[in-house]
């Protein structure tokens, strides 16, 4: 994700691959194992990459091999941080401008040959590409936002950085919107058990199958009818519901089989299911920095792959993305932070923008960008043909001195004519509406209408009443964990999650709840839903909104890195949590649309964390990197049943490098999937299929 503290570790071995990105040898006792990706790339120019599974080797012999080779890898691991320092943002008032160069006509996608890097470019930006990205001489006119990743620092000198104060915004009436304040309560039932539950990847399996180990590993799962597919630091794993491991891959490789040659360093993967038509699709960045990688070029890519049916151990097809963005004429910028969704006719991916090393560091840049990729079931991207893609700066000319990540809504159910999507962020951002010194936090809110065609953008800027008070507590406070006295890595307030159904747009992110709407959790980390009613698009407003406190899993428990989604009977959340009574480990909760206001149902546990956890960046002020973010699922065959995935902190391994503060660096991280259900089936019947219920057709 962003910046220094977005970027996972590459902890190297002695012994890497000899090259990045190429398939070990066939020859290789791990790629012959069947529960591993072999995907060798067939003959021919096809336009699909099948997932192949070949070799006998049995499972307990694997897992022989695998205990002895951790050993061996765990001791001669060595941290080495990406040190993306170099990135920051700043806002202004100008048009976006977006050299044509880099945004050349749509390229059909060709993977007949491995060399070579087939790219969807463009070309006229359709619709209204609207932005705010250049250099502004002097001082920058931003809102502090604490710990929000350098987006709102202004860099010194090389790893130094200096928060700026916090002002307070005047907004016009029409931009602003009365919050009701639910009579929050505490959980008042248990949330539901576990129907079933298994393993994903975990720490020990990266330097296994790539040679490497990754920190943080940024779980993310989707659900489809039969199958589930997790990807993290850089693995993609494929089971079936009942935890049968079809297969398991790195992602570089992954890449090499659809045709596509890898940069520098891949990295913040997603995947998504799209129900619509029966598809999962995953998104894998990539990046080469001629400075911090010693490569020729500057470059960065958004990979997109879409399996062809709801069989993700089957074809594939995909298209490679130019997001290296030309700001302001003279200054290129990489994608960070990614969002994917889908709706009824596009993917969308969001990236937050920063600038290569080799750029000037005394003059900051960045921005936020949006793709719309038409979906083209036929002769489109669905169709392995040439993709249509869509590139967007959806801020605009807005004179909104800070810009939030964003993520887009993934929308289900039968929305409003014209709509694609939504996009929410959120930084802390503070406004004193009656000029009288009580103030609020907003989120801020983007629809998204025509996003193929003419698409327009609509910023809003929702009160959320003072759910937090960032002058006296500026920064969101790492967790702490039994056993040590190194915390949790919590990152930033930046919306990590948001959905759509109904007209209610949920959406997900950790606040340090110190206002006066929020009371009993001051100094926590805690995970914060909202329900925005968007019955009316013109005037957006929060329906109903609630922290998980986890102070039914210990005391002062901290909640953190939550995803959210809603199947029109129930909300569920999943999130990480962790105490100085507990490790950290992974949770769930819901609750559903007729539960009292504020309020959720107890915390599932998905895995309680087995030790504290260490794995800190050498020179990185002793980070203790978690998340970034977690996963939750609705089953589109199981009326009512959600799917956690996310990481939790499993049995240490052999002490290995001395990290910063003379940390040991001993700390393993696992996933888990769980399946769970409200007993509230489908309000819409959406995901099922039961399309009845539909108040129109979705086309």
């Amino acid at each position: 994700m962003y910046l220094a503290l977005f970027d996972f570790v590459a902890l190297r071995l002695e012994n890497p691959r000899s090259q990045k990105g190429q398939a070990d040898s066939p020859q290789n006792d791990l790629q012959a194992d069947p529960k591993r990706l072999n995907l060798s790339r067939s003959s021919g120019v096809s336009t699909r990459r099948r997932l192949l599974t070949s070799g006998a080797m049995k499972m307990k012999d694997l897992k022989s091999l695998k205990s002895a080779m951790v050993m061996a890898l765990l001791l001669a691991i060595l941290g080495l941080g990406y040190g993306l320092t170099h990135s920051r943002i700043e806002t202004h008032n100008t048009e976006a401008r977006l050299d044509n160069a880099h945004t050349a006509r749509p390229a059909r996608l060709s993977m007949g040959t491995v060399s070579g890097s087939p790219r969807s470019t463009l070309g006229t930006i359709q619709g209204t590409p609207v932005g705010a990205d250049i250099r502004e001489p002097g001082a920058l006119h931003l809102i502090e936002q604490p710990e929000l990743l350098n987006l709102i620092q202004v860099i010194d000198s090389p790893g130094r950085t200096e928060p700026h104060s916090r002002p307070t915004y005047d907004l016009e009436s029409e931009d602003s919107f009365e919050v009701e304040r639910p009579n929050l309560q505490a959980p008042q039932l248990n949330a539901p058990s576990l129907v079933t539950s298994f393993a994903g990847p975990d720490f020990d399996d990266n330097p296994i199958i790539n040679g490497e180990g990754r920190i943080p590993p940024d779980p993310i799962g989707a659900v489809g009818q039969n199958h589930v597919v997790a990807v993290v630091n850089e693995i993609l794993e494929i089971r079936q519901k009942d935890g049968t491991l079809d297969a398991q891959g790195d992602l570089d490789t992954f890449l090499t089989s659809l045709g596509f040659t890898p940069l520098a360093f891949t990295f913040d993967p997603k995947v998504a299911y799209d129900p619509y038509e029966d598809r999962f699709v995953v998104l894998v960045l990539g990046v080469s920095d001629q400075i911090l990688d010693g490569t020729a070029t500057d470059e960065s890519s958004i990979f997109i792959a879409v399996s062809d049916d709801g069989d993700p151990n089957g074809d594939w097809c995909s298209t490679e993305i130019e997001s290296k963005i030309d700001i302001g004429g003279s200054v290129f910028t990489w994608a960070d932070f990614p969002g994917l969704v889908v709706d009824e006719e596009a993917v969308y991916a969001t990236a937050s923008l920063f600038e290569f090393a080799s750029e000037d560091p005394a003059l900051p840049v960045g921005g936020i960008r949006l793709w719309a990729i038409d979906k083209g079931t036929t002769g489109g991207l669905y169709d392995c043909a040439a993709a249509d893609v869509n590139l967007f700066s959806p801020y605009g000319s807005t004179n909104l001195n800070q810009q939030a990540a964003l993520q887009p809504a993934a929308v289900f159910g039968t929305p409003p004519a014209g709509l694609g999507t939504f996009l929410v962020g959120y930084s802390g951002t503070t406004f004193d509406d009656a000029g009288d010194g009580t103030k609020s936090e907003l989120q801020q809110v983007i629809r998204v209408d025509d996003p193929l065609g003419a698409a327009t953008f609509t910023l809003k800027l929702v009160d959320l009443g003072n759910i937090e008070d960032l002058s006296a507590a500026p920064e969101l406070p790492n967790a702490p964990q039994k056993g040590t006295t190194i915390r949790i890595e919590t990152n930033d307030r930046s919306t990590l999650s948001a959905v759509w159904r109904d007209n209610s747009l949920y959406t997900a992110q950790s606040i340090n709840p110190t206002g006066t709407v929020f009371a009993g959790n001051n100094g926590e980390a805690t995970a914060y839903w909202v329900n925005i009613d968007t019955s009316n698009l013109n005037s957006p407003a929060v329906a109903d909104h609630g922290v998980i406190d986890g102070e039914d899993i210990s005391a002062t428990t901290h909640t953190f890195f939550p995803s959210i989604t809603f199947d029109g009977g129930s909300v569920a959340v999943g999130f990480s949590a962790s105490s100085s009574t507990i490790n950290p480990g992974a949770y769930f909760t819901y609750r559903g649309i007729s539960d009292a206001a504020g309020s959720n149902r107890g915390s599932g546990i998905l895995a309680p964390g087995e030790a504290f956890y260490v794995r800190t960046r050498a020179g990185d002020g002793n980070q203790n990197r978690w998340g970034d973010w977690s996963g939750i699922a609705i089953d589109p065959a199981d009326s009512g049943c959600f799917w956690a995935f996310n990481q939790y902190a499993m049995t240490q391994g052999s002490p290995t490098n001395t990290g910063d503060g003379g940390a040991v660096e001993r700390g393993r991280w696992a996933t888990r999937w769980g399946q769970f259900c409200t007993g509230l089936p489908f309000a819409d019947g959406f995901e099922s299929g039961d399309t009845s219920a539909w108040s129109a057709t979705v086309q």
